[in-house]
């Protein structure tokens, strides 16, 4: 138990530094971004340019922030579920432990009655032998039991998340492909820097998913520390 106490502490703990790496590097990220929106907004450009990349802009920031909520929503039930998980392993570990005590206390009692009833030691002892041993048996067969519903759970849980986060980020990129193609339109021959050429919607999709996409790994790299600590 002090092991096991030991081990979620420093799960949490680390949890807690991987969600501050996450949060410094969105903080990078949106700096990065608003800087290649500022030098957009330092060139020669029309009207309808600067209208077009207003738009676009707030197209994307719309889309990036319902994505986020999403993936939030995703990652907020799958920890309740991870927690509702455990709980119900707690439970069904504890109520194995009394039925454990129970077997023990009831084979000593008819250990006590087969003595009053003057039944010959070695007979008393085998019998008290066989009925703890079926006890820690079944006790054992029990722990088994538990172990695997809360690995089938965790395995629906992740599976779940994975599917559910797919989809959203697919959304996301479908979304950001349409707003940079409206927005390619009226940006015929502009350049993104003095040396390059307007990115590819495949390289623009890539900058805007990144950090979404290092917040899934930093969050799966906790559901499976997550996973392996639980599931034991």
């Amino acid at each position: 138990k002090p092991k096991r106490d030991e081990l979620e502490t420093s799960f949490w703990a680390k949890r807690d530094e991987l969600k501050l790496s996450m949060d410094n590097f969105k903080a990078k990220w949106n700096d990065a971004k608003n800087n290649r929106i500022n030098y957009l907004e330092s060139l020669n450009l029309t009207d309808g340019q600067k209208v077009a990349l207003e738009e676009f802009r707030a197209t994307v920031e719309s889309k990036r922030t319902e994505r986020d909520a999403s993936y939030q929503q995703v990652i907020d039930t799958f920890w309740e579920s991870m927690d509702a998980t455990q709980q119900q392993k707690a439970e069904d570990v504890d109520a194995a432990f009394q039925t454990l005590r129970n077997d023990v206390r009831a084979a000593f009692d008819q250990a006590q009655a087969d003595c009053d009833a003057s039944l010959d030691k070695p007979t008393i002892q085998a019998n008290l032998r066989a009925s703890i041993e079926a006890a820690e048996d079944s006790f054992h067969a029990e722990l088994k039991e538990i172990l695997e519903r809360t690995k089938a759970s965790i395995k629906d849980a992740v599976s779940i998340r994975k599917t559910e986060t797919r989809s959203i980020k697919e959304q996301f990129v479908a979304d950001v492909r349409t707003a940079i193609d409206e927005l390619k339109e009226d940006w015929k021959g502009i350049s993104l820097y003095p040396s390059q050429k307007f990115p590819s919607t495949a390289q623009f999709v890539d900058v805007h998913t990144h950090c979404g996409q290092v917040g899934l790994d930093i969050e799966s790299d906790n559901i499976n520390q997550y996973t392996k600590l639980k599931s034991e």
